[in-house]
């Protein structure tokens, strides 16, 4: 896949859709996909001037640089 055409937009919401499939998937896999599970294993995309954040839906996940697409792992904001 060329990566290079897209947005940065484009970028984390493909980002945030692999995330949720392999948590969503290994949850299947592991006999873990009730509803509950599910549910928090989805992600959402909240952008910002400077960083963007991949949040699950209770939690951040993640927050990219914008400018420099650098992905950071967080513990919390």
């Amino acid at each position: 896949m060329n990566l290079n055409g897209m947005t940065i937009e484009d970028k984390l919401n493909l980002l945030a859709f692999v995330i949720e499939a392999e948590t969503i998937e290994s949850l299947k896999k592991r006999n873990l996909a009730c509803d509950a599970n599910v549910h928090h294993a989805r992600t959402i995309v909240k952008p910002g001037l400077k960083y963007a954040k991949i949040d699950n839906v209770s939690s951040g996940k993640l927050m990219v640089e914008v400018s420099t697409g650098i992905v950071y792992g967080i513990k919390g904001y």
